[in-house]
């Protein structure tokens, strides 16, 4: 599963252009080696109520045949990226990192 954490936050940040607290705190998604699809049901955008069923990223993918789960996916992961003189950073707000640092003033 760390792959595809990483994969999605490369992917919002390269692709997207968001910064690494938005890339991070996105919808966690993909497979661990199975055919059930995961979609983070922790993520306050996700309703994972009666298993999914309401929600409609979820009900799009099991109408194309996808088997979906949607357990937590909390990564943990937390990331840094170069702005300009400084650095900007992201944790993962489904766990328990957090971002710090000093304003330089």
């Amino acid at each position: 599963m760390i792959i595809q954490f990483v994969v999605k936050t490369l992917v919002n940040s390269l692709d997207w252009g968001l910064d690494p607290q938005q890339a991070i705190s996105a919808v966690s998604f993909g497979a661990a080696n199975t055919p059930v699809t995961g979609v983070g049901g922790e993520h306050p955008a996700i309703d994972a109520s009666d298993d999914g069923a309401h929600d409609p990223l979820v009900q799009q993918l099991r109408d194309m045949g996808h088997e979906v789960s949607v357990a937590p996916q909390s990564s943990g992961l937390s990331a840094l990226q170069r702005d300009g003189d400084g650095w900007i950073g992201g944790a993962d707000p489904r766990r328990e990192g957090a971002v710090m640092g000093d304003t330089g003033q």
